[in-house]
Parts: structure tokens; sequence; C-alpha cells
């Protein structure tokens, strides 16, 4: 079988909205309402697609008209979705999001129940499917027993795979995972919620880290506008790689495309260092884009960036 990449995670609608002006809070603010598909699993996979990776996506829609728009759309971008789930009497997932007048998040709230139905009975089914892959990208939507079921996959067929925290919430379930894991990608925020230690400066990164030991391989922290800091735990020690000079038009998305963009890398079998300029590569278009997913977006872009 033809290598893939085989990603573990949240599918859902996206409603974003962004006000015209200045957000006010506790009122109604005249604005732009955008719907797409959406989901941080689905997203990943869709950018990978783009990047001209294989990719299958293992999630679960609810049995109704959203369901089937973003099988359709995620069929459409390249995504192989023929092992999702389809659950009767549950709703798609909805993704709320209220930006402010840059484009950055205010505040979001998130209706993911139907991830539930990825558990282990249907990650075991899938056995085959995630043993064979040459990487696995799971994202912390998924409880805390899926996440332990694939990981144990992983670890049975020794086949690398990554983390993406999604938030500071759901972050913390990554605490009930033993042992090593190989690859997570936190932002600042995400990264006290794991280290229990505050980020103050840049300074203070390597030392934060460090009170991971033990418990990742690479850990690889999103810093925004000042670019990403890989930790590496055999080495104890970190690099800083500074972002490209980027005209931001929309923030979200940005991670999920890096992440895809350095397991495209991994994927190639690249060295680290390009995985990582790969995945700011991949951020850095992603921000120039009003869309989550920026379809503009290819491997030839990013290897001319970096």
């Amino acid at each position: 079988m033809y290598p893939y990449v085989t990603v573990i995670g949240g599918v859902n609608l996206d409603i974003k909205g962004c006000p015209l002006g200045q957000l006010t809070a506790a009122t109604s603010n005249s604005g732009k309402v955008h719907t797409s598909a959406g989901g941080v699993g689905r997203n990943i996979a869709h950018n990978l697609a783009l990047l001209g990776v294989p990719v299958y996506l293992l999630a679960a829609v609810g049995n109704d008209s959203f369901g089937a728009q973003i099988l359709a759309e995620t069929r459409e971008a390249g995504v192989q979705v023929d092992y999702m789930q389809v659950i009767a009497g549950q709703q798609t997932g909805i993704y709320l999001a209220v930006l402010d007048h840059v484009h950055d998040l205010s505040v979001a709230i998130a209706d993911m129940d139907v991830t539930a139905s990825i558990n282990q009975d249907y990650l075991e089914q899938q056995r085959g499917l995630i043993q064979q892959s040459r990487v696995v990208v799971l994202e912390t939507n998924l409880s805390t027993e899926a996440l332990r079921t694939a990981i144990k996959l992983c670890r049975q067929a020794q086949i690398p795979y990554l983390i993406e925290p999604v938030s500071v919430e759901k972050a913390r379930k990554i605490h009930a995972i033993s042992g090593n894991v190989d690859t997570i990608t936190p932002n600042t925020s995400e990264l006290e919620a794991l280290s229990g230690r505050k980020f103050a400066t840049m300074e203070s990164l390597p030392a934060v880290c460090a009170e991971l030991q033990g418990r990742f391989r690479h850990l690889l922290v999103t810093l925004g506008a000042q670019g990403v800091y890989h930790y590496d735990a055999s080495a104890q020690c970190g690099q800083h790689y500074a972002a490209f000079p980027t005209r931001v038009l929309d923030a979200n998305g940005a991670g999920d495309a890096f992440v895809a963009g350095f397991v495209s890398g991994i994927f190639h079998e690249y060295q680290i260092d390009r995985c990582i300029r790969l995945g700011m590569a991949a951020a850095h278009f992603t921000l120039q884009s009003i869309d989550t997913v920026n379809n503009e977006l290819t491997f030839e872009r990013c290897l001319t960036l970096i």
C-alpha cells in the first residue's frame, strides 16, 4: 500500500463572526459571519492533502445536512473519508467563534459531543489503517480513552505520532498518558498548563520545557509572531526559529497548518529542522487568508519560502 498519514480527531461546522469595528461585549455587533467545514483534525487533514500528502481521516459526524456537507467538502479536498463514522441521532459538531477587529479569537463555544463516538472499539477496528501509517496525528478533542488507545496502537507498531493540544482545558488530558509522547505542539498557554510553570520571557522557555523532561521527546512551542521554539528532550536543549514576516488577515487555522506542514516534512523523511520550517511556511500562507484553510497552500510554495 502507498505511504500515507492518518489523522484522528474532531470534525465540525465552523461559524465565525467578525465585527466591522471594535468588538463591544454584551451587545450586538455589526459584522460578517462565515461558515465552513472545520475541526482541528479535519483542518490538519485538509492542509496535508493540499500539501500533496495522502491522508486518511478518522472522525465522526452526525447523520444530518451539516455532516453530509462536511464529508463532501473534505472528500473534494483530497482527504480519504471512507473510514469516518456517520452517527444516527447525533448532531454534527459545531464550533462558534467570535473574532475581534483584527481577526484574533475573542471567545468560542465548541459543541463536540459526537466526537465521543471516536472510542476504543472504533479505533481497534481501524488498527490496520493506523499501524500501517507513516505518521499518525492526534488532537485533544479526542477523549482520554481514545488518545490512550491510539497511542497504544502507534507504540505497538513503532509508528511516530504527534499530539496537537488544541486548548488549555483539553491539553490537560495529556497528563493521563503514561510514558514519553513523541511530539507535541503547544502554544505558550498550553505549555503552562502542561508544565505548571509560567512562561514569562523567551529566556525562560528552556526551563519551562525542562519541567516536562521524561514526558515528551520533542516539544514544538508555537509563539505566534515570535515563531517556534523546538526543545529536544534527548539533547536537553532547544532552538528558536523566527517567524517569516507576515501580513496577518486571520490567525485562525495557523496552528493546524503548522502541524500539517511539519508532518509533511516527517512524511518525506526530512530532518526535523526542515520539518519545522515547512510547518512555519504553511502557517505563514494560512495567516494571509481569511479562510481557516488556505486552498492556495502547496508544498512547492512552502519549499520555495524556506
